[in-house]
């Protein structure tokens, strides 16, 4: 998040530059903090495709295959809020 740029504002542009998607951004889903790293996980719908513009390769995941991936701390803590979350619905 650049300063002065609020969260959606953050995740549009970023997901612009990485994946050349326009996303309409919703609701907060998680969030986690560690000494050095702020991570907050919202809720979009995407308004056009992406693509892999920044990465080799970019692809959909099970909630159960990614369980499995290694993940930074804080991606592992919000991963669980989420898995969490999603069996309550």
């Amino acid at each position: 998040v650049e300063s002065g740029e609020a969260d959606a504002e953050a995740l549009r542009r970023e997901l612009m530059e990485e994946l050349g998607c326009n996303v309409s951004v919703g609701a907060p889903l998680a969030e986690a903090r560690d000494q050095r790293i702020e991570l907050h996980a919202l809720a979009i719908q995407f308004i056009d495709a992406p693509r892999c513009l920044e990465a080799e390769a970019i692809g959909w995941h099970s909630m159960d295959t990614l369980s499995g991936l290694p993940m930074p701390p804080c991606d592992r803590e919000v991963f669980e809020r989420l898995k969490q979350n999603q069996k309550r619905l």
